[in-house]
């Protein structure tokens, strides 16, 4: 079907870059479209898991966070896969 655009049907955000990270750099997020999954690390080195609460907060997005994840989810890949899973599937109802 080349050249057939079609709307995103589900946008999942992991360690989503918002405000000032790990190194200075800044990002400026808007709204997201509805519906859309942003899933944070509670223990994010990177992104400040303040910033993205803050960021959240004015988008009225909600935020799903993962109890000792970091930014790369070392050891809770099993938990962000059943987030994402219960999210996608909450989503499709």
């Amino acid at each position: 079907m080349a050249g057939e655009h079609r709307p995103v049907a589900h946008v999942v955000l992991a360690g989503f870059p918002v405000g000032t990270v790990d190194g200075g750099r800044t990002y400026d997020a808007g709204a997201l479209p509805k519906g859309s999954v942003v899933i944070h690390g509670e223990l994010d080195e990177h992104v400040p898991l303040s910033a993205v609460l803050s960021w959240a907060r004015a988008h009225y997005q909600p935020v799903t966070v993962i109890p000792g994840a970091d930014h790369f989810f070392n050891g809770k890949l099993g938990m962000l896969r059943l987030v994402v899973e219960s999210e996608l599937q909450r989503n499709a109802t």
